[in-house]
């Protein structure tokens, strides 16, 4: 028996590309779900650009800010990105039938936190690093980030949304305060501040501003009309203006310091 290359544990019953070409799995029919919803956008390699080898280049913020969105969007501009197939096995566990994650999460594993020259071992590539990586970061290592802002209680109740329970809006903007003072005391890292929301108020209203923003500070030929075409509003589905923040969305106990870190393997 062939078992599935994302989750590991069922019978593989078809092949799919994933994502940039880079792999190609056997899967399950749940996994392949997941990803045939998207496949006419994703499977198409595009054509990667030449990077610099010797920076690494870094989208982060806390997680439900739009990083996932950002690095589709880089991938589809040809950014060679790095992509950890059993961080996967995090959608397929928590989604249900009223609500999905993200079709990919870009998600780095806990081991390649843990490498003491983390992360030297991606220069050349554009990974996905939780707001916790900054401080992980070895030092003189140059980075170029992107950090994604969202605001706090849209972030606490998509979180809700996704797995049932989550950070307070008060403890969101504590840990995305301390990431970023972590940022302005590197020497060896240049980022840009981007709002979630105004990505996607550019894509409705056909502008690329945010883009070109994170087009100019990597500083490389990135396609930025395919950057666009992957933009999704309506997968910005939680939206201050439309939620009542008296209360929890979901109704359920808030998740510990602890579990947020076990949830994404951090």
């Amino acid at each position: 028996m062939i078992t599935c290359g994302l989750c590991r544990k069922k019978e593989a019953s078809r092949k799919l590309e994933w994502l940039s070409g880079y792999k190609l799995y056997s899967l399950c029919g749940d996994c392949a779900v997941t990803f045939e919803l998207y496949a006419d956008r994703y499977l198409a390699q595009p054509s990667a650009v030449e990077t610099d080898p010797d920076t690494v280049y870094l989208v982060s913020g806390f997680q439900r800010s739009g990083t996932s969105a950002t690095m589709r969007a880089l991938w589809a501009g040809g950014m060679p990105v790095m992509d950890r197939a059993e961080r996967m096995q995090t959608v397929n566990r928590v989604s249900d039938k009223d609500y999905k994650l993200n079709p990919e999460l870009f998600e780095l594993t806990q081991e390649d936190y843990q490498q003491p020259d983390f992360p030297d071992q991606f220069r050349g590539m554009c990974i996905k690093g939780l707001q916790q990586c900054i401080a992980r970061c070895k030092p003189q290592v140059r980075i170029k980030m992107i950090f994604m802002r969202r605001d706090y209680h849209e972030i606490s109740q998509s979180y809700q949304a996704g797995f049932e329970r989550g950070p307070s809006p008060e403890k969101v903007e504590k840990v995305v305060e301390s990431a970023l003072v972590a940022a302005l005391n590197r020497r060896d890292t240049e980022f840009i501040e981007v709002w979630y929301r105004d990505m996607i108020r550019d894509a409705e209203q056909g502008s690329t501003e945010q883009l070109g923003r994170m087009k100019e500070l990597f500083d490389l030929p990135l396609d930025i009309t395919a950057m666009a075409r992957i933009i999704d509003p309506k997968l910005c589905r939680f939206k201050k203006e439309e939620l009542d923040l008296e209360i929890n969305a979901t109704g359920n106990k808030r998740i510990t310091d602890t579990e947020i870190a076990s949830a994404f393997g951090e």
